[in-house]
C-alpha cells in the first residue's frame, strides 16, 4: 500500500478533523454574535474522495515519502469558513480571531497580486478577496479530554457572503474540473460574475451605512444587540478610531434592563469613553463600567446577566454568590472613597489613583485588574480567592481613608 492510500485509511478511520472544526466554528460563530457582528459560520472536516483525488494529483508531480509529509503540505483538513454580512467587519474579526486561536501562520490576504488568468482568456477583474489563517485551538480553551485537538491546523477563511459563494461556483468548476477544461465563454461568464460579486460588495458596504443610519435615530429603542454594536461602530470610528467593541450582547441586555436602549440615552457615555493608549479594554465593557460606577444595583443586574451566559448555573454556588456580593461591596465604598476625596468621575478614579504614594498606588492597580477579571471575566473566582480579594480591598480602603484623613463631621448646633 502506497502512503497516499494509508494516509486516507488512516484519516477515515482515526482522525477526528470534524470535531476540530466544530470547536473552532462555535468559537468564532459565539464571538461574532457577542460582538454584534453578523455572520454565516460553517465547518467542515475534508472530504475524504475529494482528498484522494487531490493526494493523487500531487503525488504524481511531486511523490510523497511518508504521512508527515501529507500533513504539512494539506493545510484545509479541517477547515472553517466565516461569511461575512458586511464586508468591512473584517477588522474586528481579525481581531477576535487572533485572540481566540494560536497561529500556525501569519494570514494571507486575497487577492496576492494580478489576476490568476486561465489559458486563452486573461481576466477583466481581480478575482477572489478574502483572508485566511491557518490556526490552532488554544489548550486553555479546551477540556481535559480535548487537549489532543491542540495539534490539528485549521484554516479559516473569511470573505463576505456574495465572495463565498462565486468561490464555491469558480472553485469547482476551475480548479476541480470533472467533465472537462472550461472553455473560454465559461471563463468569460465567470470573470463577469466575480465583477458583479465585486459590485456587491460595495453594495454591502452601502447597505451597512445605510443600516447605521437607521439606528442612529435617537429616540427609537434598540431592537437588538446588531443595531447596538452598528451605532456604536459608526459613532466610534468618527470619534475614537478603531477599537475592539466586545460583549455588545452584555451591554445591551444591561441597557434594556433599565430602559436606556436608545441612541440619545447611550451617547453621553460615548463622549467619556477611555480611549489612550494605557486603556484598550474593548468599547462595550468600558460603558458597561461607566454605567454601574458607584450603583451596586446595577453591579448586581450585571452580574445575572454575565452569569447565565458566562458560567453554568450549576457552578454558582451560594457560597460563591454572596462572596461575589461581598466583594461588588467593599469595592463599591473604594470607589466612593475614592471619589469623594478626589472629586473625580468614577470611570477616571484609574487616573486619580496615580497620585497616590507607590504602594497605595500598586495595591490599587493590582485589585483593580482583579476587579475588571472578577466582573467582566468568564468565571469567577473559587470562593475562598474571592474572600481573599474582598479583605485586600477592605484593608486598601481602611488605609486610603487614613491617607485621605477621616472625612470632617457636621458640627453640632449649640443648644438653644
Amino acid at each position: 500500500m502506497d502512503v497516499v492510500d494509508e494516509f486516507l485509511r488512516s484519516y477515515a478511520r482515526e482522525i477526528d478533523f470534524n470535531q476540530e472544526a466544530r470547536l473552532c466554528g462555535q468559537a468564532c460563530e459565539q464571538q461574532l454574535r457577542a460582538a454584534g457582528k453578523r455572520a454565516i459560520v460553517t465547518y467542515r472536516a475534508k472530504n475524504p474522495q475529494r482528498l484522494g483525488e487531490k493526494l493523487r494529483k500531487r503525488n504524481q508531480d511531486k511523490p510523497y515519502t511518508d504521512a508527515q509529509g501529507i500533513t504539512d503540505d494539506i493545510i484545509d483538513l479541517a477547515g472553517v469558513r466565516v461569511a461575512l454580512y458586511f464586508p468591512t467587519d473584517q477588522k474586528e474579526v481579525d481581531r477576535i480571531i487572533t485572540n481566540l486561536f494560536a497561529p500556525a501562520r501569519p494570514s494571507k490576504k486575497f487577492p496576492d497580486g494580478l489576476p490568476k488568468s486561465a489559458k486563452n482568456y486573461t481576466k477583466q477583474f481581480s478575482g477572489y478577496h478574502a483572508t485566511h489563517y491557518l490556526v490552532r485551538l488554544k489548550s486553555d480553551a479546551l477540556g481535559q479530554d480535548q487537549q489532543r485537538y491542540t495539534a490539528a491546523r485549521i484554516e479559516i477563511q473569511v470573505a463576505s457572503v456574495l465572495m463565498h459563494a462565486w468561490a464555491e461556483v469558480e472553485h469547482d468548476l476551475s480548479y476541480k474540473p470533472l467533465s472537462g477544461h472550461l472553455s473560454i465563454d465559461e471563463h468569460a461568464i465567470l470573470d463577469e460574475l466575480n465583477g458583479m460579486v465585486l459590485a456587491g460588495d460595495i453594495a454591502l458596504q452601502r447597505l451597512r451605512r445605510a443600516f447605521e443610519r437607521r439606528v442612529d435615530k435617537g429616540d427609537a429603542e434598540f431592537t437588538n444587540h446588531y443595531e447596538l454594536a452598528a451605532f456604536l461602530y459608526r459613532e466610534l470610528q468618527q470619534n475614537h478610531g478603531d477599537y475592539p467593541l466586545g460583549r455588545v450582547d452584555h451591554l445591551f441586555q444591561l441597557l434594556k434592563a433599565f430602559g436606556i436602549d436608545k441612541a440619545d440615552a447611550v451617547k453621553p457615555f460615548l463622549s467619556a469613553v477611555i480611549t489612550d493608549p494605557d486603556h484598550d479594554r474593548p468599547i462595550a465593557e468600558q460603558l458597561i463600567d461607566l454605567f454601574i460606577a458607584d450603583h451596586p444595583d446595577r453591579y448586581a443586574a450585571y452580574e445575572d446577566i454575565r452569569s447565565r451566559s458566562t458560567q453554568a448555573p450549576e457552578e454558582r454556588t451560594p457560597a460563591t454568590q454572596a462572596a461575589l456580593g461581598a466583594f461588588i461591596t467593599e469595592w463599591w465604598k473604594l470607589e466612593h472613597l475614592l471619589q469623594q476625596h478626589t472629586q473625580v468621575a468614577p470611570f477616571r478614579l484609574h487616573l486619580a489613583a496615580k497620585a497616590l504614594p507607590p504602594a497605595l498606588r500598586e495595591e490599587y492597580d493590582w485589585l483593580r485588574r482583579a476587579r475588571n477579571d472578577i466582573v467582566h471575566g468568564f468565571n469567577v473566582p473559587p470562593t475562598d480567592r474571592l474572600g481573599e480579594i474582598s479583605e485586600q480591598t477592605s484593608m486598601l480602603h481602611d488605609a486610603l481613608q487614613q491617607h485621605f484623613g477621616a472625612p470632617k463631621r457636621p458640627k453640632k448646633k449649640p443648644p438653644q
